[in-house]
């Protein structure tokens, strides 16, 4: 299936870090890394660089207009879109790796301290975690930017990430601990030792977990017992930050579009890329999450949309142009002004393969 042909493809690491240098001797990586500079400098301007792994060569890949201070960084792994947090703002981001513009989701409410590091589960949940005490684990509604309180780490106030349905998380100092995701209560694995003031953690490809600190380090951490490898040494003294390890983007087979939601306004959706006379459809929802379709009138698809059924259509099926072209025309309801809209578009006849679109996640104005 497509899905498992994009899976075997090899998985990217994103590092956002506050200074840039040299890199130090380690192993070969699965992934290749993208870093990025937070305040610019001798090396290069504010901005997202790629790192090769094998030659440790480093390349410009986009400029980062702004100030934001991202402390942590996740992956929807039902979208592909990344998530950015910046803790003293209390304000939740999402960032595009290829063109650095960053878009504010708004200030999240009801955080107990200083909550700098997110990381999503599998299933499309946003986790949240203080870095003062009292150290509060968070479920964090994205529909309602508000937090929900699972309880108190004792040890762990850095580097939340998830692996393979296991929450991790570090103390400042980088011992490794498991987390209890329904109480916050945390068990030590292993590793530290060091001055490491730890900022943000991820886990790669590769099973391995990787975390930055304050130092301008980037290692790679064992879950299995916290034995780490340096990886990145950047030389530029203080401020590394966020470290995301990028989950695939569900495969597409055509490509959706509109021309923006404004509430007391038509928006029109439009299908490309579709064969002549398939038959295509666009669904909708409100919340992130993930919806698999097989076989209802014809069509397999993963929706990065959770709750998709039949009653969330834009319109009815309509069958592809010949140049695979279909569109529909509907009216924004002035209520839903300021309301998050995810839309999705699907192709029938490819079963069992899946054939949907990309995932467009828009506020209305």
């Amino acid at each position: 299936m497509v899905e498992n042909q994009i899976m075997r493809n090899k998985k990217t690491i994103l590092v956002g870090l506050a200074c840039l240098g040299t890199i130090i001797a380690a192993p070969t990586l699965a992934e290749d890394l993208i870093l990025f500079e937070e305040n610019g400098g001798a090396n290069g301007p504010r901005g997202l660089y790629d790192l090769d792994s094998d030659t440790g060569n480093i390349t410009l890949r986009t400029t980062v207009a702004g100030s934001e201070r991202i402390f942590s960084m996740t992956t929807d792994p039902s979208t592909g879109d990344v998530y950015a947090m910046d803790p003293a703002a209390e304000r939740l981001y999402t960032i595009d790796v290829d063109t650095g513009v960053i878009s504010t989701i708004g200030d999240i409410s009801g955080i107990s301290s200083f909550m700098a590091d997110i990381t999503f589960d599998s299933g499309g949940t946003l986790w949240g975690l203080d870095r003062d005490p009292p150290q509060t684990l968070y479920k964090v509604d994205l529909d309602t930017l508000t937090v929900i309180p699972q309880g108190n780490t004792t040890h762990v106030c850095a580097g939340l990430t998830w692996l393979d349905g296991t929450l991790y998380g570090f103390n400042l100092k980088g011992t490794l601990f498991e987390i209890d995701p329904n109480t916050g209560n945390d068990t030590p694995i292993g590793g530290g030792g060091g001055d490491y003031l730890i900022e943000d953690a991820t886990a790669g490809a590769d099973g391995m977990l990787y975390f930055t600190d304050w130092a301008g380090d980037v290692f790679r951490v064992n879950p299995s017992g916290g034995s780490k490898t340096g990886l990145v040494n950047t030389g530029n003294g203080t401020g590394c930050l966020g470290i995301i390890g990028e989950q695939p983007t569900p495969p597409t087979c055509i490509t959706l579009s509109n021309d923006g939601l404004v509430a007391g306004q038509s928006t029109l959706w439009e299908i490309t890329g579709a064969t002549p006379g398939q038959n295509v459809v666009v669904v909708y929802g409100t919340q992130s999450g993930q919806t698999a379709v097989s076989g209802t009138a014809g069509f397999c698809a993963t929706f990065g949309i959770e709750g998709v059924n039949q009653s969330r259509l834009i319109g009815n099926p309509k069958a592809a142009t010949s140049q695979g072209y279909a569109s529909w025309k509907k009216p924004i309801p002035s209520k839903y002004h300021g309301v998050r809209i995810l839309t999705q578009g699907a192709g029938a006849g490819t079963c069992p393969d899946d054939c949907q679109s990309n995932l467009l996640d828009q506020v209305v104005g």
